[in-house]
């Protein structure tokens, strides 16, 4: 994902690599939790105790960091939609809610 990420990378012709939440919002939430769950990274141990500061924590909070700085400038929200329609973003995450 970083390597895609980088190869897409070209700011100086608008155009972007990917799209992360990095705005205090749903969106960022909903980003970093898919990544925290695919390392095995939960928040809280089986008693119930914050562990955000684990290893698998620290782990995807640097990957995230990383991915990042392939991300349009600026806070970072649902835009992500907007700049792959215009063709200028490689790659985002998308979630889908079922109720």
């Amino acid at each position: 994902m970083k390597k895609a990420a980088k190869y897409f990378y070209k700011p100086e012709d608008n155009q972007y690599g990917i799209l992360l939440g990095t705005k205090a919002d749903s969106y960022a939430e909903q980003c970093y939790t898919q990544f925290a769950l695919s390392n095995s990274a939960g928040q809280f141990d089986k008693d119930g105790n914050l562990i955000f500061n684990s290893a698998g924590q620290v782990e995807v909070l640097d990957f995230y960091k990383n991915l990042a700085q392939y991300n349009p400038p600026g806070p970072q929200t649902w835009r992500a939609r907007d700049y792959y329609l215009q063709g200028k973003l490689a790659m985002f995450l998308l979630f889908f809610l079922y109720s």
